[in-house]
C-alpha cells in the first residue's frame, strides 16, 4: 500500500530522498490511511486510529509542532494530545484540522505559532481550506468560512444540507445533498462580479454533481453520471482542454469521458485525476514531475501516468508537488459518508447511452432517491416501468421498452425483486417503509429478525432504505447508523444464531456451505460460505476475502479429475494441465502446447494419470505406494508435487512426488529411486503451478542472475521450458526463467548469464531444443 510523492523537492516536501521528477515511495506505513493533506511544502497523513504523521516545512507553524523547521522524513504529529484527528486539509502555509469530537482547529502563517479553535456552534463533519481561509460543514449541513487567523466563522444555510466544499484563492464552492453547486465570490456570478452569499453556479444549475474540487484559480466537478467539468485559469494547460485558455463557465472535459474519474486534486498550475481502475491522469505544469508523469513540457490534455505502480485510490496536491495513495482502501469523504452520499461518488459507476446521453446505471446512482436499478415504479402518465439509472437530475425509466427521462417526484416505488415490506416509525412519528428482503440480505441481515444491539438490548431488523440497513428498538422507533460500513453494522448488531468469521470487511455472519473451488478474475479460491451475494473464499496462500457470486466460476470436475489437475497422458507421452472436464473425459493442454501456443485436446479419463492436484485432495500411486499429491497439503514444504528440482549434493534431477508419513517424497529422474526429501541443498528448475504464494528464485545470487520465475505459465508463447537446453545461432544455452521481462539463459560454453527481451524472442527463427532437461544443468549451481 505505498504512498508516492513527486514534484519539486525543495523544503523536504517529498518526504524521501532522491529527485522528484519521477514518483517514488515515501517511507511510511500506509495501512489504514483515512486522509492525506498536502500544502505548499508540508504534508500530513492521518490513520484510522486517529494518529497522524507529517513531513516537510514547519517554519510557519503549518504543522502545529513546536519544532520550527523542516522534517525530511515522516514524523509523528502529536500536537493534539487530548484529541484524535478525523480529517485535515492544508492551505499553502496553513492546516485546518477536524477532530473526532467535531471540533475545528487551524494553525499556520497567520496564527502566531498557536493552534486556534474556530468557534462553530455545532459539531463539524468536514473541513477544507484555501490559501487564507478555512471552511467547515456541520452536522446540519450548514457551511462556515473563517479567514486566516480568525476564530470566528461566518455561517450560511443553503436550501439543502451541504455535503462537500472546495476552496480557491477567491471563491468557495458548496455542494448540497441534492447535487446542486453554489458559489460565493468569483463563482457566484462566474467571473462577472462578487457576492456575500452563496448562489447557484449558473453553468451547473441543470447538472447533478457528485463532488467539487478547487485550488487557487481553477476548479473541477465530477457529475453524478461520472463526467468531469472544469473552469477557471487555463495557464499551462491545467484545465486539460488542449489549450491554455481560461474558462469562466464550467465545461465538460470530454477527453476523460469513459475514464470514470473518482478523485481529483489540483496544484498551483496542475490537475491530477484518479480513475476507478486506479489509473492516474495529469494535465498542466509538468517540468518538475508534479503530475506523476515524469519530467515533461506542460501537458495540455489529461495524460495517463506510466510511473505509478499499482492501483491509485487517492491524491492530494500542493503548489508544486503531489502525493498519491495506492493499493489501499480508498479514504472516505466524512461529510458524504455522514449524509449517506457515498454512493454518488461514481466509484463504481457504469453507464449506457440513451439518446446520445450518458446514463449512470450503477446501483449507487439511485440510492439518493431510495431506489435501485430494476425497481418497478409507477408514473401517472406512463404507467409501470423499470428504473434504469440517472441522467443529471432525472431518472431514466423503461416503460414497455421505451426509455423515458422523468423527474424523481413523478414516480412512485411499487416493488423490486425479492422485496419484503417492513414498516417503522421515524423521529418525526411518520411511518416509513423498509425492504427486509433480498436487498437487506446483501448486508447480512434479514428483515423481521431480532439481533442483539448496543447494551445487549434486542433490536428488530426493519430492512434496507436510503442506502443502508435500519433497525427498530423496543419502542418501535426506526434508526440507522451514520457509520454504516459492514464492519460497524456487524460489530454493533449481532445475530446470535449465526456463525461469525473474520473477513477484511469485519467479523461477519457467514452461512456455511459445502466447500468448492471457484475462479474469480485470475485467481483460484476455495469457497467456504455465503454472505449476501458474496462468497467467503480463501486463496491458496490462506488469505480470506469476499468475492461476488455472479462473477465467480465454479471449477469443473468429473469422476476422476478436476480442473487444474496436473496429469500424464499415456497415449501422448506428455505431461500437462486439465483445462476442463467432461463426462469421463478431460480437456488437456500439454506443457509444450502451453509454451508454443498449442491447442488443447480432449482425452479419455482412462488414458490419464494424476500427478498433482491444485484444488482439493488427490492421491497418486508410485511403485505401489500411495502419496498425497494435493498442493494444499504441501504448505509446510518449500516445494510442490510435480516440481522439478536439482540437488547440489549429487548433481541429480528429482521430481517431487507428494507427501506420506508427514514427509515430502522425491523421485530421482535417471533411475526412478524414491526417497524422502531431507532439506538437501537444491534449486528449483521448473514449477508447473502458478501461484502467487509459491514464488521461489531460480538461483539466489542476484549479482549473477536476477530472481527468476520458473513457473511454466510465465513461459507461455516462448516455446521453451525452464531447464531446456537450446541452440541459438550455433551456441548452446540452458533456459533459466523469466525476470525483468526477459528470458534468462546460461551460456554453456562461457557459463555466463544473459537476458533476452521476451518480445524479441522468436521461436521459429531463433532456436532449436536439444534436450528437455539439459545434461549441463549443473552449470546452474551458482555458489552463494
Amino acid at each position: 500500500m505505498p504512498i508516492y510523492s513527486a514534484g519539486a523537492d525543495g523544503g523536504n516536501r517529498l518526504g524521501r530522498p532522491g529527485p522528484g521528477k519521477t514518483p517514488a515511495i515515501v517511507p511510511i506505513e500506509s495501512k489504514g490511511v483515512k486522509c492525506i493533506a498536502v500544502g505548499w511544502r508540508h504534508n500530513i497523513v492521518i490513520f484510522d486510529d486517529g494518529k497522524a504523521v507529517c513531513w516537510g516545512d514547519n517554519s510557519d507553524f503549518q504543522l502545529g509542532l513546536s519544532h520550527i523547521g523542516e522534517f525530511s522524513r515522516p514524523f509523528p504529529l502529536d500536537c493534539f494530545p487530548d484529541e484524535q484527528i478525523a480529517w485535515a486539509h492544508c492551505g499553502d502555509k496553513s492546516t485546518t484540522f477536524l477532530t473526532t469530537t467535531g471540533k475545528v482547529y487551524t494553525c499556520g502563517l497567520s496564527t502566531g505559532r498557536r493552534i486556534l479553535e474556530i468557534q462553530i456552534p455545532k459539531p463539524a463533519i468536514y473541513v477544507t481550506s484555501g490559501c487564507a481561509v478555512s471552511v467547515a460543514i456541520d452536522v446540519d449541513g450548514a457551511i462556515y468560512r473563517a479567514n486566516a487567523g480568525n476564530v470566528s466563522a461566518q455561517r450560511w444555510v443553503l436550501p439543502d444540507p451541504v455535503c462537500d466544499a472546495a476552496v480557491g484563492s477567491n471563491f468557495v464552492l458548496a455542494l448540497t445533498t441534492q447535487g446542486q453547486v453554489y458559489g460565493i465570490d468569483k463563482f457566484a456570478m462566474e467571473g462577472t462580479g462578487s457576492t456575500t452569499t452563496f448562489l447557484p453556479v449558473p453553468s451547473l444549475q441543470n447538472i447533478q454533481v457528485a463532488r467539487v474540487f478547487a485550488y487557487n484559480e481553477h476548479a473541477a466537478v465530477i457529475t453524478r453520471d461520472g463526467r468531469v467539468m472544469m473552469c477557471g485559469n487555463g495557464e499551462s494547460g491545467r484545465l486539460g482542454f488542449g489549450d491554455t485558455e481560461s474558462r469562466n463557465r464550467f465545461e465538460f472535459l470530454t477527453d476523460l469521458d469513459g475514464a470514470n474519474i473518482i478523485e481529483i486534486d489540483m496544484g498551483d498550475a496542475s490537475t491530477i485525476f484518479i480513475g476507478h481502475d486506479g489509473s492516474v491522469y495529469g494535465c498542466g505544469a509538468s517540468a518538475d514531475g508534479r503530475l506523476m508523469c515524469g519530467e515533461s513540457t506542460d501537458l495540455i490534455v489529461p495524460t495517463r501516468s506510466m510511473h505509478v505502480p499499482g492501483k491509485a485510490v487517492f491524491v492530494r496536491c500542493g503548489c508544486f508537488h503531489s502525493v498519491v495513495l495506492t493499493d489501499s482502501i480508498r479514504p472516505v469523504h466524512p461529510a458524504l459518508k455522514f449524509f449517506k452520499m457515498t454512493g454518488n461518488l461514481v466509484a463504481i459507476a457504469r453507464s449506457i447511452l440513451v439518446g446520445g446521453k450518458t446514463v449512470n446505471t450503477a446501483a449507487s446512482s439511485l440510492t439518493i432517491y431510495d431506489l435501485l436499478p430494476g425497481d418497478t415504479v409507477k408514473h401517472q402518465k406512463y404507467g409501470e416501468g423499470k428504473t434504469i439509472g440517472v441522467l443529471c437530475a432525472n431518472i431514466i425509466v423503461s416503460f414497455n421498452g421505451t426509455m423515458r427521462e422523468v423527474e424523481p417526484d413523478s414516480i412512485q416505488f411499487v416493488t423490486r425483486k425479492g422485496y419484503s415490506l417492513y414498516e417503522g416509525t421515524n423521529d418525526t412519528g411518520e411511518t416509513s417503509a423498509f425492504d427486509g428482503g433480498s436487498i437487506c440480505s446483501l448486508f447480512g441481515f434479514k428483515g423481521g429478525s431480532v439481533v442483539t444491539g448496543p447494551d445487549q438490548k434486542p433490536f428488530t431488523v426493519l430492512g434496507y432504505a436510503h442506502g443502508t440497513v435500519w433497525f427498530a428498538d423496543d419502542t418501535g422507533r426506526a434508526f440507522c447508523l451514520k457509520e454504516d460500513g459492514l464492519k460497524n453494522l456487524h460489530s454493533l448488531f449481532r445475530d446470535e444464531t449465526s456463525k461469525y468469521y473474520d473477513t477484511p470487511e469485519g467479523n461477519l455472519p457467514i452461512k456455511e456451505i459445502e466447500p468448492f473451488y471457484a475462479r474469480y478474475n485470475t485467481s483460484i479460491y476455495k469457497v467456504l460460505g455465503l454472505f449476501g451475494s458474496s462468497y467467503l473464499a480463501k486463496l491458496v496462500n490462506g488469505k480470506i476475502k469476499l468475492i461476488p457470486q455472479k462473477k465467480s466460476i465454479k471449477l469443473q470436475s468429473n469422476t476422476q479429475f478436476k480442473e487444474l489437475d496436473r496429469v500424464f497422458v499415456e497415449s501422448l507421452k506428455e505431461n500437462g494441465t486439465v483445462l476442463g472436464c467432461l463426462s469421463e473425459k478431460i480437456i488437456f493442454l500439454s506443457d509444450k502446447g502451453l509454451v508454443s501456443n498449442g491447442k488443447p485436446v480432449i482425452i479419455a479419463n482412462k488414458e490419464c494419470t494424476l500427478i498433482a492436484r491444485f484444488c482439493g485432495e488427490g492421491k497418486r500411486t508410485v511403485n505401489g505406494v500411495e502419496y498425497d499429491v494435493s498442493i494444499e497439503a504441501e504448505r509446510s514444504y518449500p516445494y510442490l508435487p510435480s516440481d522439478i528440482i536439482l540437488s547440489k549434493e549429487d548433481d541429480s534431477i528429482y521430481t517431487v512426488i507428494g507427501r506420506k508419513d508427514e514427509k515430502l517424497w522425491i523421485q530421482k529422474s535417471d533411475n526412478g529411486e524414491v526417497h524422502p526429501f531431507l532439506n538437501e541443498k537444491v534449486i528449483l528448475l521448473r514449477r508447473h503451478f502458478r501461484t502467487g504464494h509459491y514464488a521461489y528464485p531460480f538461483v539466489t545470487k542476484e549479482d549473477v542472475l536476477p530472481l527468476a520465475k520458473v513457473a511454466i505459465a510465465a513461459m507461455a508463447g516462448l516455446g521453451v521450458l525452464p531447464g531446456n537446453e537450446i541452440i541459438i545461432e550455433d551456441r548452446n544455452y540452458i533456459v533459466c526463467g523469466i525476470a525483468n521481462h526477459c528470458l534468462w539463459l546460461c551460456d554453456v560454453e562461457t557459463q555466463t548469464f544473459a537476458g533476452i527481451a521476451k518480445q524479441s524472442f522468436n521461436l521459429k527463427e531463433s532456436i532449436k531444443i536439444v534436450k528437455d532437461l539439459s545434461d549441463n544443468i549443473n552449470l546452474l549451481m551458482v555458489s552463494n
